[in-house]
């Protein structure tokens, strides 16, 4: 086993400990919701940075990342200790042996459940997140709300439904939003500020333009195909329709976002913009 799987296994274990396998997903979306809010009022906004934002995109981000890793090692017939947490009473026949043959998105359209604890809640703490992000958005547009509301939306459908762990992967997308909470430091040299941008365009463009909708898609076409088929006990119907709406929703707003930022760098270039401004409008 190799450190790093050897590391999120012991975190899982921990999580486990700790109840993550039936802890109240509404219980944890408040309680981070409360936390955010909390960190907000006291932490602020110091030296530029958004600290309750930079934090949240580091957990979760990171934890959809390790999310990822504890797959292929699963995948890889590895070792899991006493992690994994699929159910096979809703797909009957299979066995432990079958999941490792799947990819994470045919064991979702299975019903099998999350691989793991740390799969379950990552979503819950986006949703609490969410709240704090839609009472941001109302003073910095309209864009930024309607991507408040739809990641709660959506985040607490999941949630609700026990199948959170269906779009743990999508958050991924959190990775390029570390740089972004972190790219208004007011300490950074000039330099520094220039490459800070130029690497969260970069990442924007890898993991939500091209990275994430592809696993958007992946997960679609594993659920259209298996509906209809006598696993239907976690409402896969519904779930597809879901993850068809709002996938072309994020999807697009990133599109939109990904065509301004390419506006503002027009503009910067062209010396109509200062290059320091890291806002986004």
């Amino acid at each position: 086993m190799t450190r790093s799987p050897a590391r999120l296994l012991a975190l899982v274990a921990l999580l486990d400990n700790l109840g993550a396998r039936s802890v109240s997903l509404r219980l944890v979306a408040f309680t981070t919701a409360a936390f955010l809010l909390g960190m907000r009022r006291t932490a602020g906004l110091k030296a530029g940075i958004e600290w309750h934002a930079l934090l949240h995109a580091l957990v979760v981000g990171l934890g959809a990342l390790g999310c990822l890793a504890l797959e292929r090692h699963f995948e890889g017939g590895e070792d899991m200790g006493g992690a994994i947490t699929l159910d096979y009473s809703r797909a009957r026949g299979l066995t432990e042996e079958d999941a490792r043959g799947m990819s994470e998105f045919h064991r979702s359209a299975l019903c099998l459940g999350p691989l793991t604890s740390l799969h379950r809640i990552i979503p819950a703490l986006t949703l609490g997140y969410s709240i704090c992000d839609v009472l941001d958005s109302f003073k910095l547009g309209p864009a930024f709300l309607m991507h408040g509301v739809a990641t709660s939306t959506v985040m607490g459908f999941f949630c609700e439904i026990g199948s959170s762990h269906v779009v743990t992967s999508m958050l991924l997308m959190e990775l390029s939003t570390i740089i972004l909470a972190a790219m208004r430091g007011t300490f950074y040299s000039p330099g520094v500020q220039v490459a800070v941008q130029l690497l969260f365009v970069v990442s924007f463009f890898v993991v939500r333009i091209l990275w994430v909708p592809r696993i958007w898609w992946n997960i679609a076409i594993e659920m259209n195909k298996t509906r209809g088929s006598d696993v239907d006990s976690c409402s896969l119907n519904v779930m597809f329709a879901v993850i068809v709406v709002f996938g072309v929703f994020f999807h697009s707003l990133n599109a939109y976002w990904f065509y301004r930022m390419i506006l503002k760098i027009k503009r910067k270039i062209s010396g109509e913009e200062k290059k320091d401004n890291v806002h986004m409008e």
